[in-house]
């Protein structure tokens, strides 16, 4: 393979407009050369706004396009697990939009695909590219705060349309969990180190869109570590998480653009680090691109999607049944 991948985009999303073309208008290694929608007047609009040079007026006739290595997949989230197969059976390569799918079974379907078909498949958490991970992880890993005993990670926003937004949608896997909470389970396990081992949760289900409007939940791990976490779509906007040991704590203002991380650990006066927004979309791309033409497994591996879409599935059924859910 050359070394330019050159990318398509399944699904003409404000996601795609804001974030991931941009950041591949910055990126080496990596060109967006096409973008699919189901209507191609909508197709070709977006592209010739976002100067992506062809347009297709469906999914399949972008999978069907040769010169395309790989796709990015920005649709609902219900359909995830579809596009993702065929773009695989197709040839194609898969950067697949966070959650990775709505359940496990489902994504366990699609890394079988990718993995028959010899294809990248990776889910798209570009927080796992922001420059403050590493200096979290560091200070984890020094043991400055000790032993690690409760992880809290809260994403709050507003939805400003509950009529026309997919996000509202509960045909297409909407709600607050999947959505936002989905960053939360993420990065508690990711910073974990390891999977939970029971689940419980709490909902609030919208009057009219029937999805988890707002929604909490608790994890338990190994050792009597917890993680708890809080997301709503009805709220202001916040972002936050804090890592609290026995010696001290760590607390981010952001999981995505410019944050403070505050080091407090015992007897010591806190330390502040400002750090700045980063990268994280370009890094990600950068990343897969150069994993699709080394051919080597992604920062964010199939056992690290499917642990965490098993625990999105196990806290919605246990907001849904009022009970805990082990998890295996």
């Amino acid at each position: 393979m050359e070394q330019t991948v050159h990318w398509g985009v399944l699904g003409a999303s404000r996601i795609a407009r804001s974030k991931h073309i941009p950041a591949a208008a910055e990126a080496t290694g990596a060109r967006i050369v096409a973008v699919a929608s189901r209507d191609q007047a909508r197709a070709e609009a977006y592209a010739a706004e976002l100067n992506i040079p062809r347009a297709y007026g469906s999914y399949d006739a972008l999978l069907d396009d040769a010169s395309i290595d790989a796709v990015l997949i920005t649709l609902p989230n219900s359909l995830h697990a579809e596009w993702a197969i065929k773009a695989a059976r197709a040839g194609k390569h898969v950067l697949c939009e966070k959650p990775l799918a709505p359940t496990a079974a489902e994504g366990r379907a699609m890394f079988a695909a990718a993995a028959e078909a010899g294809v990248v498949l990776m889910e798209g958490f570009w927080i796992r590219f922001h420059p403050q991970l590493p200096l979290i992880r560091e200070a984890i890993n020094s043991g400055a705060i000790g032993e690690i005993r409760l992880i809290r990670a809260e994403l709050t926003y507003t939805i400003a349309d509950w009529g026309g937004d997919s996000r509202t949608r509960a045909d297409l896997a909407g709600g607050a969990l999947l959505d936002a909470g989905c960053y939360c389970v993420h990065i508690i396990r990711h910073l974990m180190g390891a999977e939970p081992h029971a689940a419980t949760g709490f909902q609030r289900v919208h009057p009219d869109c029937r999805v988890d409007s707002t929604f909490t939940g608790l994890l338990a791990f190994d050792g009597g570590r917890m993680g708890c976490l809080a997301t709503s779509m009805e709220a202001p906007f916040r972002v936050c998480c804090e890592i609290i040991g026995t010696a001290g704590r760590i607390h981010t203002d952001s999981l995505f653009g410019p944050s403070t991380v505050t080091l407090a650990a015992a007897g010591q006066p806190p330390r502040v680090e400002k750090v700045g927004p980063g990268t994280g979309m370009r890094a990600q791309l950068e990343h897969v691109s150069a994993c699709i033409r080394q051919g080597t497994i992604g920062e964010i591996t199939a056992a690290d999607s499917l642990g965490n879409a098993a625990t999105l599935e196990a806290l919605k059924r246990a907001a849904e049944t009022g009970r805990a859910i082990d998890l295996p």
